[in-house]
């Protein structure tokens, strides 16, 4: 079973009789690849192998996204570098101690801010990962490995997207009659916001007597939200953020993603591609899902699936 997650690293298990030809290659860090259609669709590494009393190996593998909490960044404090040079820094960082096979390359960086500089700082403790995530995706950005095939050779890039550059708008829809087998509809509260007030990063201390305060932006408001569902206010503090214009910028996106309960589904469905033609759907992807006799037609981010590895 192979399992994505948008912006996280994804996991594949399988069993291994002791029969099989390989199964005496099984050890910890080897490389798996998962190709279709003669590309490369998934690589990562075992991390985990425990063996049944039949001698069956449950192989446990995570994607080659993981790699980069091998290593982690110099701390340090910088302002002036643009999101592309400091996550082109970073991604060197990892490269310059690895073999090829296991090295990325600079993809694309969505400026989820709307503004050119920002803020970099990396602890003692934290990955190059965390590091990626803390101080370029902020709270729209999502990390993506993408593969490019060509000639037989991989590409691996590592891209920062926002969600809706993630995908595609896939072509294949998930409807009631056609591939959906089953689904869960769910909407959840927890995160309604519809009054938000920003804090970006602590100010000098010494201005204020007793306790340390944050840069403060606007107090903003969702008002068709408020008269539907009631008035819910938060403060959300958005780390490295020293700017006023971009403290208010992230807070204006954060409230437009928010100000309306967070709509899931879970579905059971057969991707056609393999059967019917039509392209495959992928993690990401913004998918139709159809079930007229239930009052359903919605276009939804696939941010979770899970694959029988068999049928990919």
């Amino acid at each position: 079973e192979l399992t994505e997650d948008v912006g996280q690293a994804g996991e594949f298990s399988f069993k291994v009789p002791p029969a099989n030809a390989l199964y005496a290659e099984l050890s910890q860090g080897k490389i798996v690849t998962i190709y279709r259609d003669n590309k490369e669709f998934w690589r990562g590494s075992i991390r985990d192998i425990s063996i049944d009393f039949a001698k069956i190996a449950d192989v446990y593998c995570i994607e080659d996204l993981a790699w980069l909490s091998d290593e982690f960044m110099t701390p340090a404090s910088i302002q002036n570098d643009t999101y592309v040079q400091r996550f082109q820094a970073a991604i060197d960082a990892y490269n310059l101690n690895r073999p090829t096979e296991r090295q990325f390359l600079t993809g694309v960086v969505t400026n989820v801010s709307g503004y050119s500089l920002c803020n970099w700082t990396t602890e003692y403790d934290q990955s190059i990962l965390e590091s990626i995530r803390n101080c370029i995706c902020k709270d729209d950005g999502y990390i993506r490995v993408r593969r490019v095939t060509s000639g037989g050779t991989t590409l691996r890039y590592i891209d920062v997207v926002r969600l809706q550059d993630y995908g595609v708008q896939a072509s294949q829809p998930i409807e009631y009659g056609y591939n959906l087998l089953d689904y869960v509809k769910e909407s959840d509260y927890g995160n309604l916001t519809n009054v938000l007030t920003p804090y970006g990063d602590e100010l000098d201390s010494e201005i204020y007597d007793g306790y340390n305060q944050r840069l403060q932006g606007t107090t903003i408001t969702e008002d068709n939200s408020i008269t539907v569902y009631g008035r819910c206010a938060k403060a959300v503090i958005f780390d490295g953020v020293s700017d006023i214009d971009e403290l208010n910028a992230l807070a204006q996106a954060y409230l437009t993603r928010y100000s309306q309960p967070q709509l899931t589904m879970e579905v059971k469905a057969v991707d056609l591609a393999g059967i019917d033609n039509v392209n495959a759907i992928n993690i990401g992807d913004s998918v139709r899902i159809i079930a007229l006799p239930f009052a359903v037609d919605q276009w939804l981010y696939l941010t979770e699936i899970k694959r029988d590895i068999q049928n990919i």
